[in-house]
């Protein structure tokens, strides 16, 4: 009852972690450390589109304050405006 190969440790026998020795228990590692890995990716997108990703509409305001400023020309405006839309 006690001893009934259950859980992490049983006897330290071919059982480690899901039942194939120190390759299992390797393969456990691994996928542990790849969930890991995964979480901590989209984490750090879902934060850089939250918190200051680009924004396009922001750049095409810049433009064309500047544009009415008479800092850039209209054929600049134009390239610049069809380089932010696409």
């Amino acid at each position: 009852m006690w001893n009934c190969g259950w859980g992490i440790w049983n006897g330290g026998g071919p059982g480690w972690f899901m039942g194939g020795g120190m390759f299992g228990f390797i393969w456990m590692i691994l996928l542990i450390l790849a969930a890991v890995y995964l979480a901590t990716r989209l984490f750090q997108a879902f934060n850089a589109r939250r918190n200051g990703g680009p924004d396009k509409s922001d750049s095409l305001n810049i433009i064309k304050a500047r544009f009415a400023k008479g800092e850039i020309g209209t054929e600049e405006y134009e390239r610049m405006k069809e380089v932010l839309t696409k």
